[in-house]
């Protein structure tokens, strides 16, 4: 149980979470990890059956590194903290309810237990950096290389 409430007051405290009154649910899991810590999973599996699939190719790791064989210099970016900026529409916030100890909570920011958002953030990063793509960067996910071709 304390596993469950440091989560809620963690994400209370970071606005990514608010109470919420819903009819619909999702089913919250405690499911153990390898080294003992345990980590808070929400099934949405309902939802996702519902969700039209976003086809938004995300490139293979692969074809980056061999884009990049022959780069000298670089620099990399971790921007994590970017996923806490994609915001959940407020018509579909009712969506994302999840049910602790009898009270209701709902996701502010979108959470990644859901289909297609790798695919959203990648394309929303894309379209933020379009100008600029492939020319001294690019971009994977939540990391950004910063490279130069001498």
């Amino acid at each position: 149980m304390l596993v469950i409430y440091k989560y809620l007051n963690d994400h209370l405290e970071k606005n990514f979470i608010k109470v919420n009154i819903s009819f619909i649910t999702a089913l919250i899991l405690l499911v153990y990890k390898p080294r003992g810590d345990i980590y808070i999973y929400i099934d949405y599996w309902g939802l996702n059956n519902v969700i039209i699939k976003n086809h938004y190719s995300i490139l293979l790791i692969y074809k980056i590194f061999n884009a990049l064989y022959y780069i000298k210099i670089y620099i990399k970016f971790d921007i994590i903290i970017m996923f806490n900026y994609l915001y959940i529409v407020s018509r579909d916030k009712w969506k994302t309810a999840f049910i602790i100890c009898f009270e209701l909570f709902k996701y502010l920011i979108i959470n990644f237990d859901i289909i297609n958002v790798s695919n959203s953030f990648q394309y929303y990063i894309n379209y933020i950096f379009f100008d600029l793509f492939d020319k001294f960067y690019t971009i994977y996910l939540n990391d950004i290389l910063i490279y130069n071709k001498l």
